[in-house]
Formats: C-alpha cells, structure tokens, sequence
C-alpha cells in the first residue's frame, strides 16, 4: 500500500485477540468499551451481519472487518464522519451503500476479494482517497470517473477479468503505485505517461503485447514487472530511466523478449535486476511468498463457498428435475386436451361440409327440374310448329276441295289452334309455378341458415364472456385464437399472499351463508384494490388470496404497485377491524420478487395458476409473518427501498428454503404519501 503497510494503517486501538472468542463474545466486549474509542479491528470471526454496536463509536477513525462473511453493509456506515481507513477485503459483498461517499475523511479503502461484478461508482465520489485495494473480484472494466480521485497514491485492481484500464487514469498524478497483474489487459494507455511520481508498475501475467514508449518519461520507476505477457521487445525509451532497479519482462512462452543493445548496456550498467539475470531476487520472492499465501487463504475460502454452491445447485437440479417432470405431465395433458379438441373440430368442420353438400344437392335438383320442364315446353312448341306446317301443307291441297270440305276443314282448324293455345297457356303457368317455389325455397333456407348464425354469434359471446372470468384477458385471446396457450417463464414478477385471522373464531358466531357472505365482500374488496395496480388475481384457497404482478403482461413497476396494493389492503381490513371493534378478521401479509411459471391447466375445466421458488417464498413470508405486517424478502426490499420506509427484522427460518433476510414495509416515504402519513396520494 505505497509507503504506509498494511499491518500499520489497519493496526486497532481494540481487536479480539483470543481465538476461542465467539463472535457474540466479542459484540459484547465492544458494548464496553469506550465509545471514544478510534479504532476496532474484528477481522475472521465469521460475522454474517454488521454489528450495530459499532454505531455508538461516533469518533472512529479505523476499521477492519475483513475475512468475514458480510454480504450487506447498512446505509448507516455513511455516518462515521471521522473514519479514515476501512478495511472489509475477504468478505461476500457485491455492492456498497450509497452513503459510503459522504465518508469526507475516508483514506485508505479495501475491498479486495468480495464478489464485486461491476465497479462501485460511489467510490468515485470519495475524493480524499490514498489508497484503493479493488484486487480478486470477477470487475471487467474501471469507469473513465476513477479519475477524480486526484489524491489516489496506490491503486490495486489485480486479480480481475479487466482488458483495459480507464484513459483518465492519467488523471492521478499522485499515484505512486500500480497493480494490475492477473489480468486480461492487453494495452496500456498513452496517458500513462503523466503519472510523473509512478514508482512500481505491477502488470505481469496479462495479454500485453507492446509497453507504450511513453514510459520512458517516467523517472520516478524503480521497478516494472511485465513478465507473462506476450511481448517481443522493449522500448528503446526505458533506457532513460535513471532510477529503475527491477525489470520483470519474462514472456508466457518462457521465452526472454527481444532486447535492444542499449537497454541491455544500461541494464548492466545501472545493475538493474532482470527476471533474465536475476528471477530469485528478495522482492520478488518476498511478493510472491505473501501473494501465494493470500491466495491459498483465498482459494481456501472459494472451494468452501464452491462447496455451498454445489450444494445448493444439487438441490436447485432436484428440484429443477421436478418441475421438468411436473411440466411434462401438463404438456401431455395439454397435448391430449389439444388433439381432443381439433378431432371435436375436425367432426364439425366433416359434419357442416355434410350439411352444404345436401343443400347443393337439392339446389342442382331443382335447377334440373326446371330445366327439364323448360325443353319440355320448347319440344311441345316445335312439336306444334311441325304440326302447323303439316296442316298448312293439307290446307293446300284442301283449296282444290271442294267447298265443303274447305269450311269443315277451317272449322277444325280453329279448334286446334285453341287447343294449342290453351296447351301453352298452361305449360307458362307451370313454369311461373316451378319458378315461384324454387324463389320460396331459397329465401327460406336464406333465413334458416342467417338464425343458425345470430344463434352461433349468442353462444360464442356468451363463452367468451365466461372465458373472460376465469383467465387473463391475453391468456384468454391466445385461447381463442390458437385453441391452446403456452406455458411461459417470467424471470421478474411478484408474488402476495394474504391469509384472514379470525376466520374459523367467526365461523362458530355467524350462519354459513353469511360466513361466505362477508368473505366474498372481503375477497370483493381485494379484488378492487389489486385491479388498481394492475395486479391479477390467481385464487382464494379458503380464506387465502395470492395474487401476482406482472404476469401475465410485463410491468417494469410490479413490485412498486405490489406494495401498494399490500399497503392499502392492510389499511383497509385495519379501518373495518376498528369499525367494527374488532368484530372483523385480521390479516398477514407476504410478498416477494422473483422468477415464475404461469400457464393454464386443466381440461374440462380451466385454470390459470403459476409455480416456482417466488411462490413458495411469498407463502413464507405470509405464514412467518405477523397479524396487520406486511413481510416482504430482501430481494423485494431492493427493489422498494427507495419509496418505502422499511424496518429489517431479521432472519427468519422457511421451510425448505432456509434462513431467509426480512423486512417490515411501514408506509410510504413522506416525499411520496398523501400528507407525509405514509398513505397513497
């Protein structure tokens, strides 16, 4: 840590120094000391939460709480106005408070081997810093900010996935030490070169495959180490370096790099040590003997929470082995219930084309009849025709008759041609006949077949009505429109349970009827509030209501109206309960945020529900919880924290899950309530 050692800036006015100490012992101990006291040290004593005991140190100026098991630090740590070094290296945490920036005073930082992913910005913030330890996290960059740190003298950052470091870095012209050594950094920026007091730059075992020329400005290095990277020379330029003593630049290959004649006379000349020269020297040797120990304490550390880790995903498998068998059971049913279906509409679909092929039929059957009335009418008529030609052909030879015959023969005549007359006269009526019930017939099958429909379009807005009632609106569209709907996977939902008090003490005073009668204006009443927040009901089980956010459409503000809605139903059974002095049930409150599985079961009758840890999370927190509370998880405390004002409990035991972090959501923030009370505006 530059010229200041760790032992010095970490050394406590108290620190526990008998082993057998619990860590209860040791909380108890601190309770009395002096509350003057400037500096506490309660290093490996395997604490999972922050005592809170140390907030009574007002003055404190010193602490180390490293090598435990601390995965959260409270906002309050902003509060030690006078601490200068704090040390939690070796512990669980993946973030930091945001109130860590208001520690004006702050010097020296480390945390070094936790389980940060992405670098802290509020240490950006804290600009009185001189050294800043961010070494064995899983980082992949440093934000450009790091350079407001303008009194940084040490940076840290080895044992991380980083492949650059930041351009401002040129910025911390105090700095004096560089570490950055297990990495995968494959360039060093220009702006290097205005680090004017940089004495060590520690960056073996990266993917370097040049080192900027710049570097030669730098007088103030006494030792480079670069080895196990991928360099093929040096720069002609570190021959300018008047104070450098240790040139470390071994390559991955076991290889030396290429060296300049010149750099090789001022190595021999200013007996600068060389990893080719020299590998063994005391400070190297001294670095890698306490770096091995750190690791071996570290990897230690790692194969226990691997242990954990595998532990739990064993579990997370079974578990997971499960749901797979429990989902392919409901895919078969759901393919069964499918197949069923499309044969009901197969038979419907045989059974309509049945109905238009006879309808056709009887249609081309009459359309042939009449056909064959009409020749029928036209053979009558050139029938007569012919027997009009045939009789004027007789006429004719009838003139040279004698007179007699010719006045039978026109009489005759004029009866046949009534005759004719009378014969088509009565072949047109037939026609007008046969015409007329054809028109008759097709205007009533016009209207038989326009009722069936207004009777179909009654029944289909009567079943989507009740489909309506019992599933999701998009649930039920995808039901109707592909006759099926798809099981799917919501990684961000939440998740309430609300369970009555008092239900069965009721039950022994009032009838049923009106039991379930206050226990549907009850359920009523839950409905109207979680429909406000755009909340979907999934059941009642007796008298238990579980309700879901953001499912089954996806709302980036669930958890927030979740809340909401647990807020106002907790008020609203509170209000009734006083009302009626205290002749109305009470209620427990659960929520919690995570991932789920909705879909629909069932196959006479349909049913949306939803499964997975969020679920039976949010049943433990209702049944662990306590009467007019509502009990939300750390993971749901994360996502609120910053509208809600909530009170931590504690740890709690859940079934098959385990120790679980709690917290009790009060009201709403003043800024955001109706008149500061904690009530929605």
């Amino acid at each position: 840590m530059g010229d200041i050692k760790a032992q010095d800036i970490f050394k406590p006015y108290y620190t526990h120094k008998d082993s057998s100490m619990s860590a209860n012992d040791v909380i108890a101990t601190l309770r009395l000391l002096n509350h003057n006291t400037t500096k506490i040290s309660l290093k490996a004593l395997k604490l999972t939460k922050f005592p809170t005991v140390l907030f009574r140190f007002k003055n404190l100026q010193e602490l180390d709480l490293s090598g435990n098991n601390l995965m959260i630090l409270p906002d309050e740590i902003g509060n030690f106005e006078q601490l200068q070094v704090l040390n939690i290296n070796s512990n669980r945490l993946q973030k930091i408070p945001t109130s860590i920036k208001k520690l004006k005073k702050l010097t020296h930082l480390g945390i070094a081997y936790n389980k940060f992913k992405i670098y802290p910005d509020e240490i950006n913030e804290i600009t009185t810093l001189q050294t800043l330890d961010i070494s064995g996290n899983q980082l992949i960059d440093i934000p450009e900010q790091i350079g407001n740190l303008k009194s940084l003298n040490a940076l840290y950052c080895s044992h991380n996935n980083l492949t650059e470091l930041p351009k401002n870095i040129g910025k911390l012209t105090e700095l004096k030490d560089l570490f950055s050594f297990n990495n995968q950094i494959k360039k060093i920026p220009n702006e290097i070169g205005n680090l004017k007091k940089l004495n060590r730059l520690m960056m073996y075992n990266n993917e370097l495959a040049e080192l900027p020329s710049i570097l030669g400005n730098i007088k103030t290095l006494t030792i480079i180490s670069v080895s196990k990277n991928k360099l093929e020379s040096i720069p002609n330029e570190l021959t300018k370096l008047p104070n450098l003593k240790v040139l470390n630049m071994r390559r991955k290959d076991e290889q030396a790099p290429l060296i300049l004649d010149e750099l090789l006379a001022h190595i021999r000349d200013n007996q600068i040590t060389t990893d080719i020269y020299d590998m063994n020297s005391k400070y190297i040797e001294l670095g890698k003997r306490q770096q091995q120990a750190q690791l071996l304490a570290e990897q230690e550390r790692r194969n226990k929470d691997l242990a954990i880790e595998n532990a739990e995903k064993e579990k997370e498998l079974a578990q997971s082995k499960a749901r797979a068998a429990e989902k392919d059971k409901l895919l078969a049913e759901s393919m069964s219930r499918q197949n069923a279906e499309r044969e009901a509409v197969k038979r419907e679909k045989l059974q309509k084309e049945k109905e238009l092929s006879e309808q056709l039929r009887e249609k081309q059957e009459i359309e042939n009849k009449a056909a064959k009335d009409s020749a029928a009418a036209r053979e009558r008529e050139l029938q007569s025709q012919k027997l009009q030609l045939e009789k004027d052909k007789e006429n004719e030879k009838l003139k040279t008759l004698n007179a007699e015959n010719a006045g039978k023969a026109a009489k005759e005549k004029a009866e046949k041609e009534k005759q004719f007359q009378q014969t088509l006269i009565s072949v047109f009526i037939g026609g007008l006949v046969v015409a007329g019930l054809f028109v008759i017939f097709i205007l009533y099958s016009n209207r038989k077949i326009k009722q069936k429909q207004k009777e179909a379009e009654i029944q289909k807005a009567k079943a989507d009505s009740l489909l309506l009632n019992i599933l999701p609106f998009e649930v039920a569209e995808e039901l109707k429109e592909k006759g099926t709907t798809q099981v799917r996977t919501f990684d961000d939902a939440s998740v309430l349970f609300a369970d009555i008090k008092g239900f069965s003490a009721l039950a022994k005073r009032v009838t049923p009827q009106e039991l379930i009668k206050q226990l549907d204006n009850t359920f009523g009443m839950l409905d109207d509030i979680t429909g406000k927040y755009n909340i979907e009901r999934i059941k009642t089980i007796g008298d238990c209501y579980m309700c879901v956010g953001g499912v089954p459409t996806p709302d980036p503000a669930h958890a927030v109206n979740m809340i909401m809605a647990a807020l106002e139903i907790q008020h609203w059974m509170a209000d009734e309960y006083d009302r009626r002095n205290g002749d109305f049930w009470q209620v427990r409150l659960g929520v919690h945020v995570g991932d789920l599985v909705a879909g629909v079961v069932g196959k006479s009758k349909f049913a949306y529900d939803v499964w997975g840890h969020a679920v039976n999370t949010a049943s433990r927190m209702e049944s662990g919880g306590e009467v007019g509370k509502v009990n939300i998880t750390l993971d749901t405390y994360e996502k609120v924290k910053d509208f809600f004002i909530c009170t931590y409990r504690g740890q709690i035991e859940a079934k098959n899950i385990g120790l679980v972090d709690t917290y009790f959501v009060n009201g709403l923030k003043p800024e955001y309530s109706l008149n500061g009370e904690g009530k929605a505006p």
